[in-house]
């Protein structure tokens, strides 16, 4: 078991954003079982990296106490990823709104445009897949709508002795069935490379769960019981963060058996 205290004594602290004061870890030199340690104690832990070099922050402050506003230390280069932003998930007024926009009107094609104007800064693609997962989760209705079409009349049949009929001029076709049914598709498409890309990802998990049991066996290592829990979520969860973060902490644990 360790402590808070043994290790902000080996490890230096820094103030990191969006996270605040923590602990800065190495992730070579950070066990597994100390984030269930730390979780039972109300501290929370963050895969993160900084310069390039993967490290776990420990977070100091617990759940529901507050801090000072503070200037905050800035170590990545880059912007973190969309993953570990919580600005970027998709929230619950953010789903009424498509669920009420999608029961008011009928043309898909507008559906699309309202919805980018009411979420600007937002992809069209994250857009489309909100849209999916909603549809697959049964909170909205896929549909498929088609306008009424006019049908000419029928030509006057011409009697004999009788002056020809005068036939009913052809209406200009319009494209927005066709344009309607490949959106359609292209949204299945999104939809059904979403889910495959998922269940490769949970396969890719398992073999790697199955390769640290065969070295466990050899007596290389002994898997922590916090890495059962990753992997569990990383299964169950569809969320990408819970696979990527059981990646990492196996990528930690061999790093430190090695």
């Amino acid at each position: 078991m360790i402590t808070l205290e043994e290790l902000k004594a080996k490890f230096p602290v820094r103030d990191v954003r969006p996270y605040g004061k923590c602990i800065v870890i190495p992730g070579a030199e950070f066990d597994p079982d100390w984030e269930v340690f730390l979780g039972d104690q109300g501290y929370k832990c963050h895969m993160s990296d900084i310069y390039g070099k993967p490290v776990t922050l420990v977070k100091l402050k617990r759940a529901g106490e507050s801090e000072g506003e503070k200037e905050v230390y800035q170590p990545h280069r880059q912007p973190p990823s969309p993953w570990q932003n919580p600005e970027s998930r998709w929230k619950a007024e953010e789903d009424e709104l498509i669920i009420a926009l999608w029961n008011q009107k009928q043309n898909v094609l507008e559906i699309h445009t309202e919805l980018r104007k009411r979420f600007p800064n937002r992809t069209k693609y994250a857009v489309k897949c909100r849209v999916s997962r909603l549809i697959k989760a049964g909170k909205i209705h896929g549909r498929w709508h088609h306008k009424e079409e006019h049908k000419p009349k029928p030509e006057m049949v011409a009697r004999a002795g009788s002056e020809p009929a005068t036939s009913t001029p052809m209406r200009t076709p319009t494209f927005t069935p066709l344009i309607e049914k490949l959106t359609k598709d292209v949204s299945g498409i999104l939809d059904i490379l979403d889910t495959q890309n998922q269940v490769i990802d949970k396969l890719l998990c398992t073999v790697l769960m199955q390769g640290l049991q065969i070295k466990e066996q050899r007596g290389e290592f002994t898997i922590p019981p916090g890495l059962w829990i990753h992997y569990a979520n990383a299964l169950l969860e569809e969320d990408k963060e819970h696979r990527e973060k059981f990646r990492f902490k196996v990528k930690q644990l061999l790093e430190a058996s090695s």
